[in-house]
């Protein structure tokens, strides 16, 4: 997992798939083979509510937010408001393409300080 900066996690927050394999004849699933977990990327200024789910190979992009208890199973686009089973697209976090830009410039200044 790669994490950036001013990220925040609620409790209970998890990131899973990719680690067990189950479909080998005759060999039960305790004894089968560990697949290949792949990278989990959360972008910079996002927020992860209490409870998510991220599932392995996923990118949350920055300023995003994922609602509580949602289970993430693909992309999260920057700016996005995520919620639910599997995690769908419910709002913005801005509705105008200039606060967009001036976010970024003002966490741009900020990651200088850092």
């Amino acid at each position: 997992m790669t994490i950036g900066n001013f990220v925040m996690f609620a409790g209970r927050v998890a990131t899973v798939g990719g680690d067990h394999t189950f479909s080998t004849p005759g060999t039960p699933m305790i004894e089968c083979e560990r697949g290949e977990s792949e990278l989990v990327v959360i972008e910079d200024d996002v927020w992860i509510g209490h409870g998510a789910i991220l599932m392995h190979g996923i990118r949350v992009g920055e300023g995003a937010i994922v609602a509580a208890g949602s289970v993430v199973t693909k992309e999260v686009l920057p700016y996005i408001i995520v919620g639910g089973i599997p995690a769908r697209q419910i709002g913005v976090r801005f509705e105008e393409t200039s606060d967009i830009e001036t976010h970024r410039d003002a966490l741009a200044k900020r990651r200088k300080n850092l």
